[in-house]
């Protein structure tokens, strides 16, 4: 889609627009005035099959252990495969900067999964939940 011509476009850019569990990425060309989504994911807990085997006829005894473990899980396949994505992005694209808008206590996690050589990159990080913003406000909010 394309970048409205209010907009001034400094640099062509990776966006990553994360929460907790869905993340979405957005490249910006700056000659073409293009946003092209590079990809989207998401990993809940839904997802996947874990069992509580301290469930009897729909009563839980006490506090579930495996209940940190399965989260644990849900969130290293969240981070890999949001690694994967960025990965790819940086493989196919030019990137000359990187803007991040995520919640912030995933922030950290977030740059965490960035490659060491594209941190440097890394411009601006705007926190708060802009998963389901549509690509052209998240332009507008970043430049």
């Amino acid at each position: 889609m394309k970048v409205p011509e209010q907009i001034t476009i400094r640099e062509s850019a990776l966006i990553i627009v994360s929460g907790a569990q869905v993340a979405k990425l957005y490249y910006v060309h700056q000659a073409t005035r293009q946003i092209d989504e590079l990809g989207e994911m998401s990993n809940t807990k839904d997802q996947y099959e874990f069992h509580n085997e301290n469930a009897r006829a729909g009563t839980t005894y006490g506090k579930d252990p495996t209940h940190v473990d399965e989260l644990t899980i849900v969130q290293r396949d969240f981070n890999k495969n949001l690694k994967e994505l960025i990965d790819g992005a940086d493989k196919s694209h030019s990137l000359e900067a990187i803007y991040i808008l995520c919640p912030g206590d995933v922030e950290k996690e977030i740059i965490s999964i960035i490659p060491s050589h594209l941190k440097d990159k890394v411009v601006k990080i705007i926190q708060g939940n802009y998963v389901k913003t549509h690509p052209v406000e998240i332009v507008e909010k970043i430049f």
